[in-house]
């Protein structure tokens, strides 16, 4: 009976507070506060796996958001909600997982993405250090740092055609390479990084005309690691495919890959 009537207590005051504050033009600051606020609840009741208090949460930032009239009063309230309502995989998951936003940001060429996945990449280290430990926080971000680092360096390479260039670059990648040789998953994630993001499309059907001879190649060498290499960087066409293009497109190429890998 305590734990309901706690729960209820906790409620109501969080529903005076909302309403206490939409009434009046809310500042920045203070828009920043209550995202932070609600978002925080949510993130508790998610982790303790109380429903109600999601849907309180949620009915609260609501609340707050029709009151708003700019798009920008939106952004500062959706932005703080989000940036501590984040739920923690491992610091590799997360090291991959915060670098595809980032990049895809990129991508995009929008600066206010941009800066928006760059603070959320730090605030995931802040919750890592509050949920987890220091150590695994400082973890998360060194692979996150490699994994940006190794995509911006891959892009780089994509982009550019001039050989001396792309030189460069590979013996850059090799430095880094390098000095990660003592650590295998910081070497792995920059470079599947690296990889991913060094891949140029053509076409569906040319790309499988490439990669079902790359891996007929692989097969016919005996070597299991070729094979498993040419895998690989089939699996991140794929997923390329899939995000850069569409899922059609993907599904061309998986298909038309696997009729000419399995014809002789």
């Amino acid at each position: 009976m305590k734990k309901s009537i706690s729960a209820v207590t906790i409620i109501l005051l969080l529903i005076l507070s909302v309403n206490a504050v939409a009434q009046n033009t809310l500042s920045d600051d203070r828009l920043a506060h209550e995202g932070r606020r609600i978002g925080r609840a949510y993130h508790l009741a998610v982790k303790s796996g109380d429903v109600d208090m999601q849907n309180d949460a949620l009915n609260q930032f609501n609340e707050i958001l029709i009151t708003l009239r700019k798009q920008s009063q939106a952004d500062i309230l959706s932005k703080a909600f989000n940036n501590v309502n984040i739920v923690l995989n491992t610091p590799e998951k997360d090291a991959l997982l915060y670098s595809r936003a980032l990049m895809n940001a990129k991508a995009r060429k929008d600066s206010i993405a941009i800066m928006d996945a760059i603070d959320i990449a730090k605030s995931v280290k802040d919750f890592y250090a509050i949920e987890r430990s220091n150590n695994d926080a400082e973890r998360y971000y060194n692979l996150y740092d490699h994994a940006v680092t190794g995509a911006d360096l891959g892009n780089e390479y994509r982009m550019t055609t001039d050989a001396m260039n792309r030189m460069d670059i590979i013996s850059t990648a090799n430095e880094i390479r390098q000095s990660l040789e003592s650590d295998s998953t910081a070497s792995e994630i920059f470079n599947d990084s690296f990889d991913y993001y060094s891949i140029a499309l053509k076409t569906p059907e040319e790309d499988a005309i490439y990669f079902s001879t790359e891996m007929k190649k692989a097969t016919a060498s005996g070597q299991q690691s070729q094979v498993d290499a040419i895998s690989r960087i089939i699996g991140m066409v794929f997923e390329r495919y899939k995000f850069d293009c569409n899922d059609e497109a993907a599904t061309l190429f998986n298909t038309r890959l696997n009729e000419l890998i399995s014809t002789k």
